[in-house]
């Protein structure tokens, strides 16, 4: 099995993950990201946070591990 912290993301490449793995995070204020705009979300993956296009999956931003 492989490890989710070991995971390295880059802007533009595509986010693909099984569904258990990550959570859409509603409340980006809390974690101190910013607003996403439309047709975007924060995507809660490991402890690394990112901006994800919803129609493309193409990682906009990335938050590597704020905890």
């Amino acid at each position: 099995m492989i490890d989710i912290q070991a995971r390295v993301w880059v802007r533009g490449e595509r986010f693909y993950a099984p569904s258990y793995r990550y959570f859409v995070v509603n409340d980006w204020y809390r974690w101190q990201l910013r607003r996403p705009a439309f047709g975007y979300h924060w995507v809660r993956y490991g402890d690394d946070f990112l901006l994800v296009a919803l129609a493309t999956g193409l990682v906009v931003d990335v938050r590597y591990g704020p905890f």
